[in-house]
């Protein structure tokens, strides 16, 4: 509507909205994410609906995450549209444009999140004479987790490089708050790193 009818309070409020739902830093990112919300409506539907909106109001800052989000959306959503509302049948579809651009970066997105979840758990304190608490049984539990055949497996996670540490490390429970802190510090640098480079992945055409 500010677009359209040129209101500029209305346009300032809608970049103040959308700067909240999609911050620079991970730290704020988390503050957003941990439990997943928007400011109104279903998150598979918004990620959608702002995608199309950022590309036709050529909003690239904005654009480029909610086409994030939405590459980390199950297959059959991205592809054939989410519902609007429960018990219709009524969907929104993503441009078909950026449809292709999604469906060509998760490849990326992928490997991306499977490389980090490797590196992160290659050292712990313990290994590094700092202050772990556990020593021995930290070591166990991280040694079991890099051998594991299962590790690293994304699977639910689908794309989601920029996700949570609890919500991508459950398995590390037993270890101490010390090691904890450290992964956590070594996921939120692995991160960062992937959101400033976010283009690189999802490459969107001039």
């Amino acid at each position: 509507m500010g677009n359209k009818y040129d209101v500029e309070d209305l346009q300032n409020e809608g970049l103040r909205c959308l700067r909240m739902q999609f911050p620079a830093t991970i730290d704020q990112w988390d503050a957003v994410y941990d439990e997943p919300w928007f400011i109104l409506g279903k998150h598979d539907v918004l990620s959608i609906e702002i995608a199309n909106l950022c590309r036709f109001l050529r909003l690239p800052e904005f654009h480029l995450p909610a086409l994030y989000l939405c590459c980390t959306l199950p297959g059959k959503t991205l592809k054939q549209g989410a519902i609007l509302r429960e018990g219709e049948e009524a969907r929104v579809q993503l441009n078909a444009e950026d449809l292709a651009i999604c469906l060509t970066a998760r490849k990326g997105l992928r490997e991306s999140l499977e490389a980090s979840l490797v590196d992160v758990v290659q050292e712990i304190p313990s290994q590094e004479g700092a202050l772990c608490r556990g020593m021995d049984e930290c070591d166990n539990v991280v040694a079991e987790l890099q051998i594991s055949p299962d590790w690293p497996n994304v699977g639910s996670k689908h794309y989601s490089v920029l996700g949570s540490f609890w919500w991508m490390f459950d398995s590390l429970l037993d270890i101490c708050d010390n090691c904890i802190e450290y992964l956590q510090i070594q996921w939120a640098e692995d991160r960062q790193r992937v959101r400033d480079k976010l283009h690189t992945y999802i490459v969107v055409p001039p």
